[in-house]
């Protein structure tokens, strides 16, 4: 997947970046040149129809993927199903959980 997914995702979401770390078999997270951060996450089949349930619900309150170009939450490359989120540091979660349990 990683062989032009530059290509692929300045297509399908107007996504330029310039650096890749993988983070683990399935997740990259990207820098784009104006300093935004995503993850690009290959996945299943099914977790469209997740995110288009939960939406059609209401529920607001998850990370939702972003919708590409094609108004879709997830992208298919030649069989090859991703999607791409906002990348959120995990030191700031942590500290909105810890944040949250002191009330």
């Amino acid at each position: 997947m990683i062989n032009g997914l530059r290509e692929k995702t300045n297509r399908q979401y107007n996504i330029d970046f310039e650096k890749v770390q993988k983070l683990t078999n399935k997740t990259y997270k990207v820098k784009c040149i104006n300093g935004n951060c995503f993850v690009i996450k290959k996945t299943e089949l099914y977790i469209s129809e997740k995110y288009e349930f939960l939406k059609s619900l209401g529920v607001d309150n998850i990370l939702y993927p972003i919708v590409n170009n094609n108004n879709r939450f997830v992208s298919n490359d030649n069989g090859n199903l991703y999607y791409v989120m906002n990348f959120v540091d995990n030191k700031l979660e942590y500290g909105e959980i810890k944040a949250n349990k002191l009330k």
